[in-house]
């Protein structure tokens, strides 16, 4: 079967419901009323088809609440795609059918400039970033999609942020091409490659004067103008996905849109006119050019992380005490070391003891981890083996075991501390101001967000990646909860402070 259908969603949802992984109202009809759908769903942004986690969680979330999934052309370069192909082609031989999940996808970027030059009226619209939304390409990315993703047909195919060729163009070239997509998507319709489009935007919910805003009324009219120029009752544009969390409200606060005299906000609007909205970001906000984690991020309450990094240093610090000792009066390490000025031979000990409070977050010990401690520890490991490797009376592999054991206890101890202070000095102070009535009794923050986000006008899809087994835990348990009873409450708070 090419697409998802009624019956096949609907056996996967009472599935759900029967093991009680999700209540009734955590499901809803999708693409006008032709599919049943999770209110949940899983993003692959950053999934690798190589990842043994990434397969893993997305082979237990289609297991356990979730049947529709989100991903790009663009994502990971199109092994988030395969990703998904090879997990459905590994659930197949247990009785799951392609018609039981619903899959939409997304389309417009250009991986690279190589690939750039391939295609008409291809735009670059910053460093090493290329769009392009002329039929030729929009032909390609479908087939190159299908053939990733091992199936006949895409349940819904979205723009992909197309406000990034807005300002560079102008308004009238950009709704001209906008059209010209359109139509060229329901020739695919036509050709049963896609079922439904629309669009995937940044931009939708902002105030009406922004200059990148996409305006969702013109496009609805442009839509509804390829429709009847090709002899089509209705057209086939049906699905918006935009990001939105408590500190990002505006879909559902700011009335930006105004339709036969009336003004609505997104969600407003498009409960009224049937049409399906997916929520993206919806634990990562970006307030005031700062990007917040709108989740407790793991650590163990209770316990003190600074004696604990302390600890695991002076650990470092002895096996790399010990491995100097075995090289002193090497004449050959000696030479190697005076001539690398940017090598740091066994040094993790003393160039972190001092990294704790200079961190600023997770990411940034990330970009400490990656780019300076695992090179000259891997460089460390590396020249020791090639000098000292065939010598008796050092157990080389023992000692690298040990070694990088060390290292992984001093990072979890760093990261666990890191954690500890952005929950206590950000996280909380932050959930704070979402008021008295915004938290359920869910077992986490982040599944309190997902549940609030999923009750509000239009019962909205909430798009969550969920890249571990431990995620797709947490986030699942928002299909459990019961409606939240004060969402006009709660989003009169979130105006007045965000």
């Amino acid at each position: 079967m090419k697409f998802a259908s009624f019956l096949g969603t609907k056996d996967r949802i009472s599935d759900f419901l029967e093991k009680e992984l999700m209540l009734r109202h955590r499901s809803r009809p999708f693409l006008r009323g032709s599919v049943l759908v999770s209110q949940l769903g899983f993003g692959t942004y950053r999934v690798h088809h190589k990842v043994f986690e990434h397969h893993e969680a997305l082979l237990i979330a289609l297991q356990c609440g979730v049947n529709l999934i989100d991903t790009a052309t663009i994502y990971t370069d199109g092994s988030a795609e395969t990703l998904i192909g090879n997990v459905l082609k590994e659930m197949a031989p247990s009785g799951y059918t392609r018609d039981q999940y619903v899959i939409v996808s997304k389309l417009g970027f250009v991986a690279n400039e190589a690939m750039a030059g391939l295609w008409p009226d291809v735009l670059q619209y910053a460093e090493n970033s290329f769009y392009c939304l002329h039929p030729d390409f929009i032909r390609h990315e479908v087939d190159e999609s299908l053939r990733r993703l091992g199936i006949g047909g895409l349940d819904a195919m979205l723009l992909h942020n197309p406000e990034s060729l807005l300002e560079k163009l102008g308004e009238d070239e950009f709704y001209l091409r906008l059209k010209n997509a359109f139509d060229c998507l329901e020739e695919l319709v036509q050709n049963q490659k896609i079922r439904y489009y629309g669009i995937s935007s940044n931009t939708l919910a902002l105030p009406e004067d922004s200059r990148d805003r996409i305006d969702l009324v013109r496009v609805l009219g442009i839509a509804s103008e390829v429709a009847q120029t090709r002899g089509i009752v209705s057209s086939h544009f049906q699905v918006i996905e935009l990001p939105l969390n408590p500190m990002e409200h505006q879909a559902a606060t700011l009335k930006n849109l105004v339709w036969e005299g009336e003004s609505f906000t997104v969600l407003d609007l498009a409960k009224k006119l049937g049409l399906d909205v997916m929520i993206n970001r919806p634990l990562n906000a970006v307030y005031k050019n700062e990007l917040f984690r709108l989740a407790k991020k793991p650590f163990e309450e209770g316990v003190e992380y600074r004696p604990r990094f302390i600890q695991c240093l002076k650990r470092v610090q002895k096996f790399e005490d010990q491995i100097w000792k075995f090289m002193e009066g090497s004449s050959q390490l000696t030479a190697f070391v005076a001539n690398s000025t940017d090598f740091k031979a066994f040094s993790m000990g003393t160039e972190l003891s001092n990294m704790l409070d200079l961190l600023q977050n997770e990411d940034h010990w990330a970009e400490v981890m990656h780019s300076f401690a695992m090179f000259h520890t891997q460089k460390s490991l590396q020249l020791f083996d090639k000098i000292f490797g065939n010598q008796s009376g050092f157990d080389f592999s023992c000692f690298a075991q040990d070694y990088l054991e060390s290292l992984g206890e001093l990072e979890e101890a760093i990261v666990g501390f890191l954690h500890r202070r952005e929950f206590f000095e950000v996280t909380e102070p932050l959930f704070d101001k979402f008021g008295p009535d915004f938290f359920s009794d869910a077992e986490s923050h982040s599944a309190s967000v997902i549940r609030f986000l999923q009750d509000l006008p239009g019962r909205p899809v909430v798009l969550n990646g969920m890249r571990c087994r431990d995620y797709v835990r947490d986030a699942t348990s928002s299909l459990i909860e019961e409606v939240h009873p004060q969402i006009s409450e709660v989003l009169s708070v979130l105006k007045r402070h965000f």
